[in-house]
C-alpha cells in the first residue's frame, strides 16, 4: 500500500496535492482495497460517501463502481478558503521564488528577462474552490422497500436533512429538498449579495466553529473538515442507532460528527501522530472535563456549548 503513496503526501509544503504524484492506475487499485472492504461489511443498501481530490477523483469513482457499487450521484463542498500552489512560470523562468502564484522578483536582463517577463501571470494550477464527493450505494436485495424493511438501509434520510426554510411557503418547518451542493458561510454570503437576494437558500451551509481545529503536543491536522458538514453527511445516509465506518479517521471529524448526532462510529487511522487529535475531539464531546484536564487550556470549549 505504501508503494502507492505519493513519497511526500503528508509533507506539510505539499499536502494539497494529495495524491497528484501517484501513478494514476495504482491510485485506483489502492482504493479498490479499502473500497472492497467497505462493500464488505456493509448492508445491502448501506451508502458510502468519499472525498476526492480534483485531479483524481474520476479514479476515486471508478474504484467505487468496479468494487460493486452502484453510483448514485455526485456531490461537492464549495469554499473560499482555497489558495493557489500552482508555479508562477515566469518566476520559474528567471529563478525567483514563487508563492501562491505570485512572484517576487528581481531583475533578469536580457532574452531571459524578456522571456520571464511574456510568460508573468501565467501558472500551473486554478485556486481551488470545491472538494467533490462520490455518493454510492451497496447494491440493494430485492425493491428498495422491500431492503429497508428487512436491513434498514437503502434511503435517504431527507426529511432530516432538509435546508433552511421555505420561504415562499412562509413557513420555518418544512425547508427544501436538500441538493447534492455543500457551501461554506463566506461562498453562500457571495452567492447572495452577487444574486441580489437569498438564493443560498437552497443550499446546505457548512459552518466550521473555531473549536473544530485541534492541536496536541504540536501536531495538528492539515485537512479538517467542518463538523457541520460531516453532520449533515451522516445524517443523509445513516439509518437510526447505526453506525459510521471511517476508515480514513484523520482529526476525528466524522467521530464527533456521530457523537453530536447519536450514530456509532468505527474509526481507523493509520498514523499514530493523529490518534490524540481523535482521543482530544472525542472527549470534548464525551467529556469536556476530561479534555481540559489533559490540554491545559479551555481549548474552545465553552464557546462550543453556546450553540447548544
Amino acid at each position: 500500500m505504501l508503494g502507492m503513496q505519493s513519497q511526500n503526501w503528508n509533507e506539510t509544503a505539499t499536502h494539497s496535492r494529495g495524491y497528484i504524484d501517484n501513478d494514476p492506475d495504482l491510485f485506483e487499485a489502492w482504493c479498490r482495497l479499502w473500497v472492497s472492504e467497505c462493500l464488505r461489511v456493509l448492508k445491502p443498501g448501506g451508502h458510502l460517501v468519499a472525498f476526492g481530490g480534483t485531479p483524481t477523483w474520476h479514479r476515486l469513482a471508478c474504484a467505487i463502481e468496479k468494487s460493486g457499487f452502484v453510483i448514485r450521484g455526485s456531490m461537492a463542498w464549495l469554499y473560499a478558503t482555497g489558495f493557489p500552489k500552482g508555479v508562477n512560470v515566469g518566476a520559474a523562468l528567471d529563478g525567483s521564488k514563487s508563492i501562491g502564484g505570485s512572484a517576487a522578483r528581481g531583475v533578469v536582463a536580457g532574452a531571459a528577462g524578456t522571456t520571464a517577463r511574456r510568460w508573468d501571470g501565467w501558472s500551473t494550477a486554478l485556486k481551488p474552490g470545491h472538494e467533490p464527493m462520490v455518493l454510492a450505494r451497496k447494491p440493494l436485495i430485492g425493491t428498495v422497500a422491500a431492503n429497508v424493511t428487512r436491513y434498514g438501509t437503502g434511503a435517504l434520510n431527507i426529511d432530516g436533512c432538509r435546508v433552511g426554510t421555505d420561504l415562499e411557503a412562509g413557513t420555518d418547518l418544512a425547508g427544501r429538498w436538500p441538493s447534492d451542493v455543500f457551501m461554506d458561510a463566506a461562498v453562500a454570503s457571495e452567492l447572495d449579495e452577487l444574486a441580489n437576494r437569498p438564493v443560498s437558500r437552497f443550499f446546505w451551509h457548512a459552518k466550521p466553529g473555531a473549536d473544530e481545529r485541534v492541536t496536541v503536543r504540536g501536531v495538528a491536522h492539515p485537512t479538517v473538515k467542518p463538523l457541520s458538514l460531516i453532520q449533515e453527511i451522516v445524517r443523509l445516509v445513516t439509518p437510526p442507532n447505526g453506525t459510521v465506518l471511517d476508515p480514513f479517521a484523520g482529526s476525528g471529524t466524522t467521530l464527533a460528527a456521530c457523537i453530536v448526532e447519536g450514530f456509532g462510529c468505527v474509526a481507523v487511522e493509520r498514523e499514530a501522530d493523529y490518534l490524540p487529535l481523535i482521543e482530544q475531539r472525542a472527549n470534548r464531546r464525551l467529556n469536556p472535563v476530561q479534555a481540559v484536564a489533559a490540554s491545559g487550556e479551555d481549548l474552545g470549549l465553552f464557546a462550543m456549548f453556546e450553540d447548544v
